[in-house]
């Protein structure tokens, strides 16, 4: 079995990951679902409703640490 090793750091937008990780009865299906949520929409664009922009999904500029 592949195992991945996940550090957060100390800060709030990293604890909040962590606490939401920690909180789901199954982590491992729940870092899957993430994982493949993420794969599913990262090329999706953005429509917000009150100006009528689009935007690109910034997630690939997140500082990903395994």
């Amino acid at each position: 079995m592949a195992r991945i090793q996940v550090s957060f750091k100390n800060n709030d937008k990293e604890l909040k990951l962590y606490d939401e990780v920690m909180r789901a009865y199954d982590k491992s299906a729940f870092v899957k679902g993430c994982i493949q949520f993420y794969l599913d929409n990262k090329d999706m664009k953005l429509q917000t409703k009150e100006e009528g922009r689009s935007e690109t999904n910034d997630i690939d500029n997140v500082d990903w640490e395994f």
